[in-house]
């Protein structure tokens, strides 16, 4: 006995098996792929923005910033409410030396956020000819005036001035008034002294052709992030200074017993830095709100990781889907369309015994019109087999 299953044949249920098959796992794939698509638009774009930055720091803004000649001539002020009551020069006019030493970035972050390398380029004075010779006593109304001299290829020399006046030394409150170790005590509350350790500042290279029969490349400074400092500043600091002014000041610590007043600092690690705006390193502290710690957009580009093996996943079940689907489905259709071939291979609605008794012969041309049984045989007969006799 040819097996059915309900009245539909094996070649008709196998094509219909695949058909809902292949279906399922096309939509299993559409499902993974659209979560891949929503993963995918979590990646900030800060950092497409940094590997950016630094494809055309590497073709072009490096390249540019270099051309350029800096020297930089220093004031030492002593300003008590807004009143200048000494001002000298202690660097006159000296030239900046170019730094290539690589940036330091939190450790095994940087590697797995950039697309391909960079080379540091800044401008410092300080490293090798000190910008402070002597100590200092403690003196909060000490203040430091830059200016920044510039050419480029023989381009008649300018500058700009940093109107911002920095302080050499700062005081900050401690948060524990009950204990002022290495501190003073001023008012009934324990201060810190701080002083200055590193000055930075990025400037915009901008083409003014307003001179007659000449183009002049001039540097200034840039306000972007907020400020025109390379970074931003501590949080016990931000309070005196700008928010993103470029200076760090470390502790310099008093000892038990000490006048504040007559404790003397020296300033032998100060530099002053200039860097161009579209350093990678300075985009790199503005979105890393000057950890330069890539953990948190590393985290999200594992989870990004994550959903592309998804969405893999989710391509390669959609491909075995259609795979399936459309051979099923054209011979499904092909099938349905002939009458004969509709009932050879998709439905057995006749019973076996009837069925039998047509390939029998049982029902014959010598069937009489008058036998009711024997017509409706001859019907049966004709609509199974058309063609046959």
């Amino acid at each position: 006995m040819e097996w059915n299953c309900f009245g539909i044949k094996p070649f008709s249920f196998f094509l219909i098996f695949f058909m809902t098959f292949g279906f399922i796992l096309t939509l299993f794939g559409i499902l993974f792929v659209s979560l891949y698509s929503e993963n995918n638009q979590n990646i900030p774009i800060e950092i497409i923005n940094f590997n950016q930055n630094i494809r055309k720091w590497n073709n072009v803004n490096r390249y540019l910033f270099k051309t350029f000649n800096l020297n930089t001539t220093i004031y030492l002020i002593e300003n008590y409410n807004n009143t200048i009551l000494n001002k000298e020069i202690i660097v006159n006019n000296e030239p900046f030396i170019i730094n290539e030493d690589s940036d330091k970035y939190h450790p095994d972050n940087l590697l797995q956020i950039l697309k391909s390398q960079y080379q540091t380029l800044k401008f410092i004075y300080g490293n090798t000819n000190l910008i402070i010779q002597n100590q200092l006593p403690v003196n909060f109304n000490q203040y430091l005036k830059l200016i920044v001299n510039y050419d480029r290829m023989n381009q008649i020399p300018l500058n700009f001035t940093i109107n911002q006046m920095i302080p050499l030394f700062l005081k900050i409150q401690s948060k524990y008034s009950d204990i002022c170790n290495y501190g003073f005590i001023e008012n009934g509350k324990c201060y810190h002294v701080h002083r200055l350790r590193d000055i930075c500042f990025k400037v915009n290279i901008n083409l003014d052709s307003s001179t007659n029969n000449s183009v002049l490349w001039k540097l200034n400074l840039d306000n972007t992030f907020g400020g025109c400092g390379c970074y931003p500043s501590p949080d016990d600091s931000s309070s005196i200074i700008q928010s993103y002014s470029g200076l760090t000041y470390i502790y310099t610590l008093l000892q038990p017993n000490e006048s504040v007043y007559d404790h003397h600092v020296n300033f032998n690690d100060l530099t002053f830095t200039i860097r161009y705006k579209d350093d990678p390193w300075i985009l790199a502290n503005y979105i890393t709100n000057g950890t330069l710690n890539f953990s948190y957009f590393l985290d999200l580009m594992n989870d990004s990781d994550f959903g592309f093996a998804r969405a893999l996943g989710g391509f390669g079940s959609i491909t075995i889907g259609m795979i399936l689907i459309s051979p099923s489905t054209i011979a499904f259709v092909i099938l349905c369309s002939k009458k004969q071939w509709r009932r050879r291979f998709l439905v057995d609605g006749l019973l076996r015994e009837e069925h039998a008794m047509l390939l029998s012969g049982a029902v014959t041309d010598s069937l009489e019109d008058g036998n009711e049984e024997n017509r409706k045989r001859r019907n049966l007969r004709d609509y199974l087999f058309p063609n046959s006799f």
